[in-house]
C-alpha cells in the first residue's frame, strides 16, 4: 500500500524507474497487489497514472482507494 496523500508528484525519471525499473525488481521478489491512497494533487495522480499504466505485461493488481482504511481491507481480501 501507498499513501500518496501528501506525496509530491514524481520527475519524469522517477516514473521511468519506477515503471522500467522498480516495478519489475518487486514482481520478482512477489509483488502482485498495490493499493493506492490516492493524493488530492491532480500532478500527484497523473504521474501514479502513468507508472501504473506503463506495467502491462506484469502480473499486478493496483486499486486506488480515498482512505487508508479501504485500501487495507482490499489488501487483507
Amino acid at each position: 500500500m501507498i499513501n500518496q496523500t501528501n506525496m509530491r508528484s514524481f520527475t519524469a525519471a522517477e516514473q521511468q524507474w519506477v515503471a522500467h525499473k522498480w516495478l519489475p525488481r518487486a514482481v520478482e521478489g512477489g509483488y502482485r497487489r498495490g493499493a493506492v491512497v490516492v493524493s488530492p494533487n491532480v500532478l500527484v495522480r497523473l504521474a501514479t497514472a502513468y507508472v501504473t499504466t506503463n506495467v502491462q505485461g506484469l502480473p499486478l493488481v493496483y486499486r486506488s482507494f480515498d482512505s487508508e482504511a479501504e485500501a487495507v481491507r482490499w489488501l487483507l481480501q
